[in-house]
């Protein structure tokens, strides 16, 4: 009743502005706090009248960074905020705030009026975190909150006070179980400038901590699925690219948590096909790739690729979702790509990864790509020198059914290109070389014969560019007796023979053993 007649008796400003200019403030507050039953006043103050022409008299009477600075130095913060979340309806002083007048400039007082930390420490720890944010959610319009808050102040002091508050995994465990995480998602992305609040939270802190705690708050998986499903997923993935220092996030990624259960979850929260479509068109792929290789332990990342979860369905989806050659392209000039190679000979079971590429999709589409991607001399130059050529040859030979990967060589695109490229690349003695050491050439040369159209293949051998290289490489190469004894052994010596003839030009071959060695 008194406080009715306070805000209808007349000037409710006057009298606010005469509280705040009166004399101890913190005293009064103090005193309010330790008065008697806080929550009866605060429920009083919210039952009492027009909550909103309260709060705009709060907002306009006078100093609101004098008025917060006392809250947070009259007494006990916790308590006032305890009372708060328990006085009344939560929602209607959340939208009241909102509504009330203009929240930049209650957000900016509340970041310049003291100790920030102080005050998300006491709200975490004041009550019931899941109904604030849930309230958060509900009262009104979120993404006018989210405007205020990228607009209202220094957003990496807010963002470094989050970091530094408190108990992150209960904010974030909040976070995913408060409300509509997906709606929240929605507001980040359509409140403001999303690369100056992606900026932020990369300078604020530790981005480290930050996201371990995103790892073992609560379910990640529910997290992705919601930033999959909330909105424009190219403009978040744009925004990460040019927000900042992206190798700074990766190396962040790679260190912060269980790399493996991110990888899993991002292969199970949604459609992991809209993902990476994202990825293709979200912005310099190049940049990403290039930051992926530079940022840490591309090793550590690949062998987490390939341990966490089901690496034939993320295969899958790099074939289908959208455009392969770009992506190749890319990973052709994105950085040190014998590095990346390197990586992926040691990064786990390489036998695992081929099978899975053999399985994944249509592999022909795959071939075609890298065949058409960019350089393929320069990606053969690199498989060449990255590592240890005879494990990538043996796990071809063991990884699954060679026939389909040579069926799918001799039918995806231009084998003469890709034949001279293996002939131009580098040292054609140290692949063939390979081929004779890494495993069964038996097994290679059966699979050979059988796999498709032989003379096609014979064709390309004579056409593709120096046979007389070849041939000599062949002699040079290893143990000619070995390859001779396999060829002989290998499976239909006629069909070879006949497809020898058949093929091309024979007086070019003949030309060519005569003149190789």
């Amino acid at each position: 009743m008194v406080l009715a007649a306070v805000i209808n008796a007349g000037d409710i400003e006057k009298v606010l502005s005469a509280v705040i200019n009166a004399g101890d403030i913190e005293k009064v507050l103090a005193a309010v706090i330790n008065a008697g039953d806080i929550e009866k006043v605060l429920s009083a103050v919210i039952n009492a009248g027009d909550i909103e022409k309260v709060l705009a008299a709060v907002i306009n009477a006078g100093d609101i960074e004098k008025v917060l600075a006392a809250v947070i130095n009259a007494g006990d913060i916790e308590k006032v905020l305890a009372a708060v979340i328990n006085a009344g309806d939560i929602e209607k002083v959340l939208a009241a705030v909102i509504n009330a007048g203009d929240i930049e400039k209650v957000l900016s007082a509340v970041i310049n009026a003291g100790d920030i930390e102080k005050v998300l420490a006491a709200v975490i720890n004041a009550g019931d975190i899941e109904k604030v944010l849930a309230a958060v959610i509900n009262a009104g319009d979120i993404e006018k909150v989210l405007a205020a808050v990228i607009n209202a102040g220094d957003i990496e002091k807010v963002l470094a006070a989050v970091i530094n508050a408190g108990d992150i995994e209960k904010v974030l465990a909040a976070v995913i179980n408060a409300g509509d995480i997906e709606k929240v998602l929605a507001a980040v992305i359509n409140a403001g400038d999303i690369e100056k609040v992606l900026a932020a939270v990369i300078n604020a802190g530790d981005i480290e901590k930050v996201l371990s705690a995103v790892i073992n708050a609560g379910d990640i998986e529910k997290v992705l699925a919601a930033v999959i499903n909330a909105g424009d997923i190219e403009k978040v993935l744009s925004a990460v690219i040019n927000a900042g220092d992206i190798e700074k996030v990766l190396a962040a990624v790679i260190n912060a948590g269980d790399i493996e259960k991110v990888l899993a979850a991002v292969i199970n929260a949604g459609d992991i096909e809209k993902v990476l479509a994202a990825v293709i068109n979200a912005g310099d792929i190049e940049k990403v790739l290039a930051a992926v290789i530079n940022a840490g332990d591309i090793e550590k990342v690949l062998s987490a690729v390939i341990n966490a979860g089901d690496i034939e369905k993320v295969l899958a989806a790099v074939i289908n979702a959208g455009d392969i050659e770009k992506v190749l392209a890319a990973v052709i000039n994105a950085g040190d790509i014998e590095k990346v190679l390197a990586a992926v000979i040691n990064a786990g079971d390489i036998e695992k990864v081929l099978a899975a590429v053999i399985n994944a999709g249509d592999i022909e589409k795959v071939l075609a790509a890298v065949i058409n991607a960019g350089d393929i001399e320069k990606v053969l130059a690199a498989v060449i020198n990255a590592g240890d050529i005879e494990k990538v040859l043996a796990a071809v030979i063991n990884a699954g059914d060679i026939e389909k990967v040579l069926s799918a060589v001799i039918n995806a695109g231009d084998i003469e290109k890709v034949l001279s490229a293996v002939i131009n690349a580098g040292d054609i003695e140290k692949v063939l070389s390979a081929v004779i050491n890494a495993g069964d050439i038996e097994k290679v040369l059966s699979a050979v014969i059988n796999a498709s159209d032989i003379e096609k293949v014979l064709a390309a051998v004579i056409n593709a560019s120096d046979i007389e290289k070849v041939l000599a490489a062949v002699i040079n190469a290893g143990d000619i007796e070995k390859v001779l004894s396999a060829v002989i052994n290998a499976g239909d010596i006629e069909k070879v023979l006949a497809a020898v003839i058949n093929a091309g030009d024979i007086e070019k071959v003949l030309a060519a053993v005569i003149n190789a060695e």
